[in-house]
């Protein structure tokens, strides 16, 4: 049997791109077909008992509860959404609908119930939905107070960007908002699957309606009948047409309809993607637990799924076989019909480099298995938990600055790089793309044991101190460190967090590549929960830390002075792994120096100016101190100073 296999891209722009389609199982064991991504399964719920001005329903939020409960007991959702009674106003309608468009993913598909009145106009045929703040009439408000229209309605739902969207409709939807269509459904028993595999692959935009040519409320024979076939369905896959004729078999007036939603003529703005528009054969799928989620494959092979989570974007490989799904960055995509047993899965990136998950996968028959491909970057990063902190020193902590107000200070989850960016790290950056630092044209900063001396050809290959490969690369500049975290975000196929024209450098706080640390969650990282100068503690010695040794911090009784920097590891790491956050090279921060928000104000500002933390092996031993705070013209560079990398943790990570 010949069989296509079929697969999605995802992409930013969130354009569907329908590659192949065609008959036949998700994976064949003798093709050594690939399995496809699905998404989501979605559940929302919009049920009105108690109104303002219209009078109140029995059993609208009752049966949409049951109705959740055997949706969610005997079928596959992922996400749920629920409205019920002052929750499902006109403006927390729009709003979840607004919700929808946003969240929803062009494989996902979205199921919505709806119980409550309904209304049709017998002059203009109008339909309209009642949400509970709705007035006495359609002009009673432009928002609160205001009727629903079917063309709103419509509208909204064929704006979600999924794949399958199903209304069920226990109020009114009017005719002019459905086209009737053709009912036969199901696959007769014959257990292939074979239909519900081709109704999930088309779009579908379908409407089940308990009377689709007369106004009413809520409608408890058609809400049974809906539970009960829910509830009694057999198979592993049930699906809307089915559903209609369980449905009309129960209810004899008013007569349910089944139709599809009329956008002929809609706004190209609420087509979020082609084909939005329901493609015949198409229906909206319900997935049994049990056996579930994937149609029989064409030979007795024992499959389960994978649902693969992956920090890279790239190509999605099962077995170190494409599967032709491109997910993006921090995506996720679900693999049905896999067979069972152990499984590799990786992500090839756009550079053609491979990276496994952290480990294989065990694949058993009807089940979901997950797994994490984890960016390699976590080999050298750590992840911080955010956290609120006292950022600042205290008043009485010994040799603390005026700029170091203490106050509450809050970060979210981010990744920091272990140690300080590396020669051996810098250099493949100049090599790759022949970078000229600043430094190598203005000249740069070397200590001469008594001052800062600004020197001709002082730049990181020659920082006028010992250094090897290993050791932290200096002598470069804030505008440097910037160039270098856009080079590699864009090498690995992260969104660069910085856009750069010329000297003028904007974060993107919304894009997921590298950059350099703010203020706060360098500090905040340095502490590694500590609440002391050091995260070592009251004190800091120079075997725990590289600084001039001369000038130990509460201490007469000289230390060790190495006068160069050490390897970017060489101390044992603070408690949340990190190296040297004390001492060896001063670290470029994002922020510019400036007072903190409840400090005194700073006698002068300069916006050209950037933040430096952590002290230095030419520093003494004070300046390490975790709220220390030092700066310098972004231009500059010092062959005390270096950087070290972070990354933001998106809030949602599909």
């Amino acid at each position: 049997m010949n069989v296509k296999s079929m697969f999605y891209k995802r992409c930013a722009a969130a354009a569907l791109l329908w590659i192949a389609a065609g008959a036949g199982a998700l994976y064949s064991e003798e093709r050594q077909e690939t399995p496809f991504a699905a998404g989501k399964q979605w559940a929302v719920f919009i049920a009105i008992d108690r109104y303002a001005q219209w009078p109140a329903l029995p059993n609208p939020v009752r049966d949409a509860r049951e109705l959740r409960d055997i949706l969610v007991s005997r079928y596959l959702f992922h996400e749920i959404r629920e409205l019920y009674n002052e929750q499902a106003g006109a403006e927390g309608v729009r709003a979840l609908f607004a919700d929808l468009r946003r969240s929803a993913g062009i494989n996902d598909s979205v199921f919505v119930f709806f119980a409550g009145y309904g209304y049709r106009d017998k002059f203009t045929d109008d339909g309209f939905w009642i949400p509970s703040d709705a007035g006495q009439s359609a002009e009673s408000g432009d928002a609160e107070g205001a009727w629903l229209s079917n063309t709103e309605m419509k509208d909204a739902l064929a704006g979600i960007p999924a794949k399958h969207v199903f209304l069920v409709s226990d109020g009114f939807f009017s005719a002019d908002g459905i086209a009737e269509t053709a009912t036969e459904g199901g696959d007769n028993g014959d257990g292939d699957g074979a239909y519900y595999l081709q109704a999930y692959r088309k779009v579908s935009r379908q409407v089940l309606t308990s009377g689709a040519v007369r106004s009413g409320p809520h409608s408890a024979a058609f809400a049974a009948s809906l539970k009960t076939a829910l509830r009694e369905a057999e198979g592993p896959y049930f699906d809307a047409a089915r559903l209609f004729e369980r449905v009309r078999e129960e209810v004899a007036a008013p007569s349910p309809a089944l139709g599809v939603i009329k956008i002929s003529g809609a706004p190209e703005r609420t087509l979020f993607f082609q084909g939005a528009s329901h493609q015949d054969g198409g229906s909206f799928v319900f997935f049994r637990q049990a056996g579930m989620p994937a149609v029989p494959p064409l030979r007795a092979v024992r499959t389960g799924s994978v649902m693969v989570t992956s920090e890279i974007a790239g190509t999605l490989l099962l077995d170190r076989r494409e599967t032709g799904t491109v997910i993006g960055e921090n995506g996720s995509a679900m693999l049905w019909n896999v067979p069972v047993g152990e499984r590799e899965v990786s992500v090839r990136d756009p550079a053609g480099a491979v990276t496994k998950a952290l480990r294989t996968v065990r694949v058993q028959e009807g089940r979901t298995a997950e797994t994490l491909v984890e960016h390699p970057f976590m080999d050298t990063f750590v992840r911080i938990p955010g956290g609120v902190f006292m950022m600042g020193s205290p008043a009485a902590e010994y040799l603390r600055n005026d700029d170091e107000a203490q106050h509450q200070a809050v970060t979210r989850d981010f990744f920091m790089q272990k140690t300080a960016v590396s020669v051996a790290e810098f250099r493949r950056f100049v090599e790759e793309t022949s970078y000229r630092t600043q430094a190598e044209a203005q000249g740069g900063y070397v200590w001469t044991g008594s001052s800062w001396e600004i020197r001709e050809g002082a730049y990181w290959k020659s920082p006028s101190i010992a250094q090897e490969e290993s050791h932290p690369v200096v002598l470069v500049s804030w505008h440097d460190a910037a160039r270098y975290c856009n080079w590699r975000s864009e090498r690995e196929g992260l969104a660069p967090a910085y856009t750069i024209r010329g000297m003028a450098v904007t974060w993107n706080e919304k894009a997921g590549g590298y950059r350099l640390p703010t203020e706060a969650e360098w500090e905040y990282a340095a502490r590694a929960g500590a609440a002391t100068p050091f995260s070592t503690g009251g004190t800091i010695t120079a075997e725990q830390a590289n600084f001039n040794g001369a000038y130990p911090y509460k201490s007469d009784a000289p230390e060790a002075y190495r006068e160069t920097t050490v390897p970017a590891d060489f101390f044992a790491p603070n408690a949340w792994g990190l190296y040297n956050m004390h001492g060896n090279v001063w670290e470029w921060c994002w922020d510019v120096y400036d007072a903190y928000p409840a400090g005194k104000p700073l006698a002068k500002t300069d916006p050209s100016y950037r933040v430096r933390r952590g002290g230095s092996w030419s520093y003494a031993g004070h300046y390490l101190r975790a709220a220390y705070r030092s700066y310098a013209a972004a231009a500059s560079a010092y062959n005390s100073t270096g950087f070290r990398l972070v990354r933001s943790i998106p809030e949602t990570t599909p």
